[in-house]
Formats: structure tokens, C-alpha cells, sequence
């Protein structure tokens, strides 16, 4: 930056700080008519500004500072904006939510493994129906009702594998099934 420029930026820094920066804003309000004031007032304020800034490149240089100032403002307000929504989301809402998806996901299964337990307590109950079994009740979702049903059901097969098992030795020992005469027939052709 040449030395000419720097020299202007130090005396708008200057006249910022002797005038204030309310009172040229005020100044430019009046003298633009953005401000509902006598034309007489008016007149004094253009004065007044003509009397601070002689050159119209001071002019420039003052609108230069005020807009740094004004986007240095801006930036400053979006990063307290920020910085407020960030403060004011609940702290851990993504572990919450996640928590949230954890507990639905395990809900849905665990109403699929229902779902699944029913069909196969229906199965299981047709099954026995047909071979003679007692079907014990299931009296709630409980993993032990569950449980001690399948016990049960498998100390009937027990017993029934147990009677099978007897039926057949008595068959060995009241016939002897390598002399039956369907076998002999068989081995004379």
C-alpha cells in the first residue's frame, strides 16, 4: 500500500475517533434524507459533512471503514448465531436418536421373533396333534415359559421314544425277524 494511502487511513481513523461514528452516520442520514428533518437542518448537517471531509476520496475512504465494519459486524453475528442454535440443541440429541433407532430396531425384532414363535408353537401343536402328543399351554412370551414348554414337549418324546424303544425289543424277542416267511419267499425266487 503506498504511503499516500496509508497517510488517508490514518486520518479516517482520526476524524472516527474526534467526530464519532454515530454522529457521521447521523450526518450522512440527514444529508442523504434518510432522516424527516427541516431543510434548514438538512443544510447544516451538508455543511457540517463538507466541513470534515474536503475531498471526495475521504468521502470514499469513510464508506471504505464503515463497510469493513459492517461485514466485520456481520461475520461476527453469524458466528454468535452459530454458536446460540449450537448451544441451544439438546446436548447428545444425536446419541439420542441413535438410542431411539436402537430400541426400534431391537422392538421390530423382537415382534418378528413373536411372530416366528407363534407360527412354530402352531406348528408344533398341529405336529403333536397328529402323532398323540399333549401340547403344553404357553402361557406368556416369557424366554423360561418357552422354555419349560420345549422341556416338557421333549419329556413326552422321551417317554414316546422310550415306548418305541420297548415295543421294538419285544418284537426281537417274541419273533425272530430273520425267519419270517415273507423273507424266505423272497430269496426262492
Amino acid at each position: 500500500m503506498c504511503q499516500k494511502c496509508q497517510d488517508r487511513i490514518v486520518k479516517t481513523q482520526q476524524v472516527i475517533n474526534e467526530v464519532g461514528a454515530e454522529n457521521i452516520v447521523e450526518m450522512l442520514s440527514a444529508v442523504v434524507g434518510n432522516e424527516s428533518i427541516s431543510p434548514l437542518e438538512r443544510f447544516a448537517s451538508v455543511m457540517e459533512f463538507g466541513s470534515i471531509f474536503k475531498e471526495p476520496i475521504e468521502v470514499l475512504s469513510i464508506a471504505h471503514y464503515f463497510g469493513g465494519e459492517y461485514l466485520a459486524e456481520k461475520d461476527r453475528s453469524k458466528k454468535l448465531r452459530a454458536t446460540l442454535e449450537m448451544l441451544s440443541e439438546q446436548k447428545y440429541s444425536p446419541a439420542v436418536n441413535k438410542a431411539d433407532e436402537t430400541v426400534a430396531s431391537k422392538d421390530r425384532e423382537i415382534v418378528r421373533l413373536k411372530s416366528s414363535l407363534a407360527m412354530l408353537i402352531s406348528a408344533f401343536k398341529l405336529m403333536t396333534g397328529h402323532a398323540g402328543f399333549d401340547m403344553p399351554n404357553l402361557k406368556s412370551d416369557d424366554p423360561m415359559a418357552v422354555r419349560q414348554m420345549l422341556g416338557s414337549m421333549a419329556d413326552q418324546l422321551d417317554a414316546a421314544k422310550g415306548r418305541l424303544e420297548d415295543m421294538m425289543r419285544e418284537l426281537t424277542h417274541r419273533h425272530d425277524l430273520n425267519k419270517q416267511p415273507h423273507k424266505t419267499l423272497g430269496s426262492d425266487h
